[in-house]
């Protein structure tokens, strides 16, 4: 156009913040550590997407042989684009994710006395569990444990396991089985700060069935651990066992970390893995699939979009 003087051109847009994305597996990690990472040799098949709060360059890693099959992978951070991620759709420099079980609290009401440690050291059945042996009741009809020790083969009734200040052990030889149930990792006492309490430990020849409680405060949550426990070096959890393994529902560690290795093949059921920082490795074939959907607890993305 030929004009005598220039125009005003104006435009707009319009941003907006919408949901983009299921995810099972989000890392609450928000420093410039990584949030996620894939190694080793493991086939990572999720069937959903990943997200970490993470404002590393390298929020998200994908390295050595693995193969990780999960879309979206977002981050606050960077990622690092390469072919372990299969083509997935990757979302770096994203809106951080809230915590989705932030609402979700810790027990309140403890017995009295120390809560009795459970060991299951060969071959046993339960239930019954028995009172004042095994456990102490709460007010809240929870099984009160001060840590639990899993050798053998143990089938536990439904409910809430309480673990008072101590760990939930699980050896290579058990082979434990629970319809509903939810690990709980916490300490009655009710500081904020510098309390004992425990990891997970699952033995990567442990034989699992466990389905997460369906009903009450932690329907959909198998395991979750208290958010005052600290951070330090050692503040890991381990998740293994073997390729007989099915385990259903959340996974819980918000200020530590979860190591998921897959070197026997693992399984899970409309799994969520939501730690710290979450870690894939081994040398197998771990897979998730929710057919029905996660329901009530699904965990969906927040991105921002130009919508005008």
């Amino acid at each position: 156009m030929f004009l005598s003087s220039a125009p005003i051109i104006r435009a707009s847009a319009t941003a907006a913040t919408v949901k983009t994305g299921v995810y099972c597996v989000v890392s609450l990690e928000n420093t410039g550590a990584t949030g996620i990472t894939a190694t080793g040799n493991s086939n990572i098949d999720l069937g959903c997407g990943m997200v970490t709060n993470s404002t590393s360059l390298n929020a998200a890693i994908a390295t050595g042989s693995s193969s990780v099959h999960a879309t979206p992978v977002a981050a606050v951070g960077d990622i690092q684009d390469n072919t372990h991620w299969n083509g997935a759709e990757l979302l770096p420099f994203t809106v951080a994710e809230a915590d989705p079980f932030a609402g979700v609290a810790r027990p309140a009401n403890f017995p009295s006395g120390s809560c009795p440690n459970y060991r299951a050291q060969s071959n046993r059945t339960a239930p019954p569990l028995v009172a004042g042996t095994d456990y102490i009741a709460t007010s809240d009809g929870y099984y009160c444990m001060g840590d639990m020790n899993l050798q053998g083969t143990v089938t536990l009734p439904d409910g809430v396991y309480v673990i008072d200040g101590g760990d939930l052990s699980v050896g290579a030889q058990a082979n434990v089985t629970c319809a509903h149930c939810t690990f709980v990792l916490t300490n009655r006492n009710q500081g904020v700060s510098g309390m004992q309490i425990g990891n997970v430990s699952v033995n990567g020849g442990a034989e699992l069935h466990l389905t997460s409680s369906n009903s009450g405060t932690y329907s959909g949550i198998l395991m979750y651990q208290d958010r005052r426990a600290d951070s330090g070096s050692s503040a890991t959890n381990q998740i293994n066992g073997n390729s007989d393994s099915l385990l259903q529902g959340a996974m819980y560690f918000p200020t530590r970390t979860l190591d998921i290795n897959g070197t026997a093949g693992l399984h899970f059921n409309c799994g969520q893995f939501v730690a710290r920082t979450v870690n894939f490795s081994g040398n197998g074939t771990l897979t998730n699939t929710c057919t029905g959907g996660y329901g009530s607890n699904v965990i969906m993305g927040a991105h921002v979009r130009l919508v005008a």
